[in-house]
């Protein structure tokens, strides 16, 4: 397999995980559920960890995520309260 080959095949997969990381955050970000089995996030809580990324919550909402891929998602829990 030559040089550019090599370069297209890598631009192929960058460009497939960058479509699936677009999906998955338009996803996620659209849903009107916090991603807790109840669908709230608790009083006070200032950090959210959805299983997979942090997220900032201002006023029981959502903000800024980090945008990490899980395989496995873990349990979602409050990680901060102010």
């Amino acid at each position: 397999m030559n040089q550019s080959q090599k370069f297209i095949i890598y631009a192929l997969l960058s460009l497939i995980a960058l479509t699936s990381s677009v999906i998955f955050i338009t996803q996620y970000m659209t849903s009107k559920d916090t991603p807790n089995n109840n669908g709230e996030i608790p009083k006070g809580c200032t950090s959210w960890y959805d299983g997979c990324n942090t997220c900032s919550v201002r006023n029981g909402k959502l903000e800024a995520c980090t945008l990490m891929y899980c395989e496995t998602p873990g349990t979602p829990k409050c990680t901060e309260y102010r």
